[in-house]
């Protein structure tokens, strides 16, 4: 019944048109051809359902790498052609997707920086790797690299104690972009942290403060206690690496600030 209810309802017949090509246009191992060709065909119905239908190719990725990117470029341009109508539904979407990068990335195409930050953050929110995918976390940070908001930082420290180890080296990664006192000190607590067990996030956060250049004053001996062998404290407090095939700390690096 609802089969024949259908073949003559117009909206439902629309309804599994646009559901179709949707599938069409997310078909991880079909043609790229026949992908475009569903993304246009959604393209010119061009009603909310048939949006949805284009944002949702960002939810997959395909083998072919290059295919995929410019296809996912060719979605964004056409959403950002049609302008803020489409926030509302990009916004929708990253509420409820993991894969959310191109979806930002298009939004930031249409918003300007200030409030296209807001609705990262807002996606950000309170979540840890307890209740949203690690993955979905570790893209909105890496939205986030670069950006000097001073919103970031607050938001990123937190993630600095998140129980999924990735999370926390993508929150690392993050502030190591801001930079300055706003990075320094939250990246510190978290080197000296006595139940961080991870070595490589422990490695990475040794690595930052050596690009840096910045000191570790007052945590002097808690952070000589967590240096893999490779690194050492120069007098002044400062990361230095051992230069190769060298062993122990050359002369000259005895500590002058107290622990």
């Amino acid at each position: 019944m609802s089969f024949l209810s259908d073949l003559f309802d117009k909206d439902a017949r629309r309804r599994n048109r646009i559901a179709s090509l949707t599938k069409k246009a997310c078909q991880k191992f079909g043609q790229s051809d026949d992908r475009l060709g569903a993304v246009n065909a959604l393209d010119d119905m061009g009603d909310d359902d048939a949006i949805r239908g284009l944002i949702k190719r960002f939810s997959v990725s395909c083998d072919n790498k290059m295919h995929d990117q410019d296809e996912k470029k060719y979605v964004s341009d056409i959403l950002v052609e049609k302008g803020p109508a489409v926030v509302p539904f990009l916004k929708e979407y990253v509420a409820k997707a993991t894969e959310v990068t191109w979806a930002f990335r298009t939004l930031r195409r249409i918003e300007m920086v200030e409030p296209w930050i807001g609705h990262v953050l807002e996606q950000l929110g309170n979540a840890t790797s307890e209740d949203t995918e690690s993955e979905k976390l570790e893209q909105i940070l890496n939205l986030l690299q670069e950006q000097k908001d001073p919103r970031v930082a607050t938001a990123v420290t937190r993630l600095l104690s998140d129980l999924d180890d990735t999370v926390r080296f993508a929150a690392i990664e993050t502030l190591a972009t801001l930079g300055d006192e706003i990075a320094r000190q939250p990246l510190l607590d978290a080197l000296v942290k006595p139940d961080e067990e991870s070595q490589r996030v422990i490695h990475r956060i040794v690595e930052v403060f050596l690009e840096s250049g910045w000191e570790v004053k007052g945590h002097r001996k808690a952070v000589e206690d967590r240096l893999p062998e490779e690194y050492y404290l120069d007098r002044s407090g400062r990361v230095k690496k051992l230069a190769a095939g060298q062993s122990g700390k050359p002369d000259g690096a005895e500590e002058e600030d107290s622990p």
